[in-house]
């Protein structure tokens, strides 16, 4: 799992260790934004779409391709179709596990 900064700073050597990546997107994104999720006065500040958490995405997911290692998101961006696609489109990430809940 790739959830905190630290980890995306050395994905390039974790990727040579390990057979795939997956991005927990709550954490990851709460630790780059320096807020705390579960506390109501900063929670607003958690913004998985902010270019800083994208950017971390994209540099995981390069020493993915780098190292030919699938690459999955989950939380709570994994969740939101939009964003999903996005990563999807980017070229960004090769599959998102997905509650069987939400299946067609």
């Amino acid at each position: 799992m790739i959830e905190v900064p630290a980890a995306v700073m050395i994905a390039e050597k974790l990727a040579s260790e390990v057979d795939f990546f997956s991005i927990g997107t709550n954490d990851l994104t709460q630790y780059i934004m320096a807020a705390d999720r579960g506390n109501s006065t900063v929670a607003k500040l958690v913004d998985y779409c902010n270019d800083a958490v994208i950017n971390a995405i994209a540099m995981v997911c390069q020493a993915g391709r780098n190292n030919e290692i699938p690459v999955s998101m989950c939380g709570e961006m994994a969740g939101d179709i939009q964003q999903t696609a996005r990563l999807l489109t980017m070229g960004l990430i090769s599959s998102v596990p997905v509650h069987p809940g939400f299946r067609p």
